[in-house]
């Protein structure tokens, strides 16, 4: 998306004309353009009451702000692409910033996006319900190659971004009406399964919970059914057993049996924020400023081939569905998160250690699994680890601690760019640290798991 806005000129007013040769991409317009995304993520910020809205209205209404965010945002590039050919230089300067309205509208179209894929999970049941999330996102992760097609299409049929992105526009909107549709016929895999109650009871149903104060309610009590899957990440080989006379775990209340506020302020759930927070951070500083690393490397001078290749390596994501499927069956959702911290701890690694666009490559894949693993386990463990009728709003306040955390990325991009003349191996060696912590975080939750498992198996025992 960058190379197709350099193409385009937007921003390009930054340069000094006089000092510049033409057609070049000057280090203003280059901190700029990488603004525009890192700003967009920012809005975040709005994340928990995203959430919330998609608690209370669920899915459907979800995907609706969804459809009318991205459709709004794509209509708003299209009109920002327009400015290279505005004579006008004010006329230019307002369509070029007007970049950040429609990024910023994509971007909430992303975090409803990734939302509803929780949501959808929620439909099914047992273990069905992390492959669901773990699928979905994957899918949607992937999705970003179609940067390269449209970059593809400009170049190959020599035509403006204008018609780029109004061609993605119509695209997007015979996609996205049978998604309407489809979420307007849904039903949840439990209401199917459940015998059908008679419009009276269930309009008795609906009065009763309106009647009754949130802070009344506890969230219901987790059912087991799945606990060989969920609790097997502390498995020992027969070198531990529970002890019969250890009482430490009588009074230990699971999370998911806390009251809402009790839930958002557990150990378990802020391990987790600072483990997602950190991670996409790091995750949105790499597909941000990729363009560039590279450049520096020298990829310009071979018309972008190796950014062409990381372009294709993002669908790969989806071949590491059966890995963390995997993982997760042998060691937990604790497990697939310590999986997350070693690739992202490799793929940082190549990148600080090697200029070689060739060793890159390696990264490239690295980090296509990574980000499989990342989406995949985090959102698939939530349902586990707190109470569905939260889950949409724990799924925000995590994006949100996200987009604070990306604040970081704008002075490091800036940085990197004007002050280190494209060199981002301190910026790259910032978000290699950073990666530290979150081994902590999963070690914390896997204590969490392993003390649930010895209160479930005391339960089992006494029942």
């Amino acid at each position: 998306m960058q190379l197709l806005l350099e193409e385009n000129g937007s921003f390009a007013w930054k340069c000094n004309t006089t000092t510049v040769v033409e057609e070049e991409v000057c280090a203003q317009q280059t901190a700029t353009l990488l603004n525009v995304p890192l700003i967009a993520q920012t809005t975040g910020l709005l994340s928990p009451f995203l959430g919330q809205f998609v608690d209370h209205y669920g899915p459907r209404r979800a995907a609706q702000g969804m459809t009318a965010c991205i459709w709004t945002g794509l209509a708003f590039l299209t009109a920002a692409s327009t400015s290279s050919s505005t004579a006008n230089s004010t006329a230019a300067e307002h369509l070029d910033r007007l970049l950040f309205v429609a990024f910023c509208l994509l971007a909430i179209g992303t975090w409803l996006g990734g939302l509803l894929a929780v949501q959808t999970g929620l439909y099914f049941t047992h273990h069905t319900k992390s492959r669901v999330i773990g699928l979905l996102n994957a899918l949607f992760d992937a999705g970003s190659i179609v940067y390269l097609f449209l970059w593809w299409i400009a170049n190959a049929a020599n035509v403006s971004l204008t018609v780029v992105a109004g061609g993605f526009l119509a695209l997007s909107i015979l996609v996205h009406v049978p998604a309407l549709y489809f979420w307007s016929v849904a039903i949840p895999e439990e209401e199917l399964l459940s015998p059908i109650l008679p419009k009276e009871e269930l309009a008795e149903q609906e009065e009763e919970k309106g009647e009754l104060d949130e802070s009344e309610v506890k969230p219901p009590k987790i059912e087991y059914e799945d606990t060989h899957i969920i609790m097997d990440d502390d498995r020992t080989n027969g070198q531990e057993e529970p002890n019969p006379d250890n009482d430490t775990d009588l009074d230990f209340l699971p999370v998911a049996q806390r009251t809402t506020r009790q839930q958002f302020t557990s150990g378990p759930y802020l391990q987790l924020c600072l483990f997602f927070g950190l991670h996409v951070a790091t995750n949105m500083w790499n597909l941000t400023t990729m363009r560039d690393f590279l450049a520096y490397l020298g990829d310009d001078e071979l018309d972008n081939k190796y950014l062409t290749i990381f372009a294709l390596m993002m669908p790969v994501s989806i071949l590491g569905l059966p890995f963390v499927d995997t993982v997760v069956l042998r060691f937990g959702f604790t497990g697939g998160l310590q999986g997350v911290n070693v690739l992202a701890l490799s793929y940082s690694a190549i990148k600080v250690l090697s200029t070689n666009l060739n060793v890159q490559i390696v990264g490239f894949i690295l980090f296509s699994f990574y980000r499989c693993f990342l989406f995949s386990v985090t959102f698939g463990f939530l349902p586990i680890l707190l109470a569905e009728s939260v889950v949409g709003k724990a799924a925000g306040i995590m994006y949100a601690i996200a987009a604070v955390a990306s604040f970081l990325n704008i002075p490091l991009a800036n940085l990197a760019v004007q002050q280190f003349d494209g060199n981002f191996l301190v910026p790259n060696l910032v978000m290699m640290i950073l990666i530290l912590p979150c081994f902590v975080a999963a070690w914390g939750l896997g204590r969490y798991m392993k003390r649930e498992k010895r209160l479930v198996q005391r339960t089992d025992t006494s029942a």
